[in-house]
């Protein structure tokens, strides 16, 4: 960069400087109605307050024909930040008004206008006014049960786990999720896995164990009110306490002539030479017996036999369904001409793959219509 340099003789005079006659603009609006309340004006230059600039304001749902204006006041007090910033603190009537008429439910949706004389350039000219100027950024104060989506720029439902409010979606105890829960499932070691649905008992596959007896560390809002729920041992359905020795049904295998006065449970009864071993079904989710009828729990669909007891069954994909053989429910093989069936027969078929032919109110799929009808 070069630089012309003065000579010692050059005289410079008052006319040699021109005077500053720009205004400063408003170039962004921000509001933060979170907690702190405020809302955020950036000028194009160092500005100075000239006067009670929150008077000067008002906040609005339209840019034109506004149907709510709410006029700031002195109880919104305003405050130089920086050079070119000026912050003003809500009064809580006008966080109020905002949501409760909508006027913040969206950066789409809230303006602001500023009259002249009350903000000016360090040369004294003052603010451009402005008529409308829609809002950069909005972060929104929510109501109960809500929580603030930055991203959307809208306040969205609590998880249906949260008891009372969150700070996001995730059905946990702590940031990003609920501040407190109706229950809490822990895993083994007593770490958080999720909240759960209110609910007066643990579901299966946990027990119902007391803060004291936990010895992780668990977010200060969980009390003794609330209702911790920790997973059995993996080779426990049921349980009443952490250990293999507390097992109320099996997941996998277990001994029918225990000599403890505890159900034993093992993984499998290849893992013992004792002839007393049972192991569960394939469709159960722990067991009181070997049979599809004697699950706990199934691991994937259910059906109510002839008989009305529940039976575990495989959930049957693509083109299957489900069959009973010798007892047992299996997924068979639909005719190749089907569709999705509900068995075996082309006439079993839900939809057909090619031709369909009605014969003495009979429906059936053929590959393709008999000679004596083409």
């Amino acid at each position: 960069m070069l630089v012309e340099t003065l000579s010692p003789n050059a005289s410079i005079g008052a006319t040699d400087f021109s005077l500053d006659t720009t205004p400063p603009e408003l170039q962004e609006f921000n509001a933060d109605l979170t907690p702190v309340s405020k809302v955020y004006l950036t000028f194009s230059e160092t500005v100075r307050q000239m006067g009670k600039i929150e008077t000067s304001i008002s906040l609005m749902n339209a840019p034109q024909e506004a149907t709510v204006v709410i006029q700031l006041s002195e109880e919104d007090k305003s405050d130089q930040t920086g050079f070119n910033t000026i912050e003003i603190s809500l009064s809580p009537p006008v966080i109020t008004r905002l949501l409760v008429d909508s006027i913040a439910s969206s950066v789409d949706s809230l303006y602001l206008s500023l009259s002249v004389g009350v903000v000016s350039d360090t040369s004294g000219n003052p603010v451009i006014p402005v008529t409308a100027f829609q809002v950069q950024q909005l972060y929104k104060a929510c109501f109960s049960n809500t929580y603030n989506n930055e991203t959307l720029g809208e306040c969205l439902e609590c998880p249906g786990e949260c008891e009372g409010s969150c700070t996001g979606p995730a059905p946990i105890v702590g940031p990003g999720g609920c501040d407190s829960c109706h229950a809490l499932l822990l895993d083994q070691q007593g770490k958080q896995l999720a909240c759960a649905d209110a609910t007066s008992s643990c579901p299966k596959g946990y027990f119902s164990t007391s803060l004291s007896s936990i010895t992780s560390s668990l977010p200060p809002t969980v009390t003794e009110s609330t209702l911790l729920c920790q997973r059995c041992h993996s080779l426990c359905s049921s349980c009443d306490g952490p250990t293999t020795s507390e097992c109320l049904t099996c997941s996998y295998a277990f001994l029918t002539n225990s000599t403890t006065p505890r159900i034993s449970c093992l993984e499998s009864c290849e893992q013992t030479s004792a002839s007393d071993c049972v192991m569960c079904h394939e469709q159960c989710s722990g067991c009181t017996g070997p049979t599809d009828r004697d699950c706990v729990m199934c691991r994937e669909d259910s059906i109510v036999d002839s008989q009305r007891r529940l039976v575990c069954v495989p959930q049957c994909q693509g083109n299957t369904f489900l069959s009973p053989e010798s007892g047992a429910y299996r997924c068979q093989e639909c005719n190749c001409e089907c569709n999705g069936c509900r068995g075996s027969s082309n006439t079993d078929c839900i939809t057909c793959r090619n031709a369909n032919f009605t014969t003495d109110g009979v429906c059936m799929c053929l590959a393709m219509c008999p000679l004596r009808l083409l």
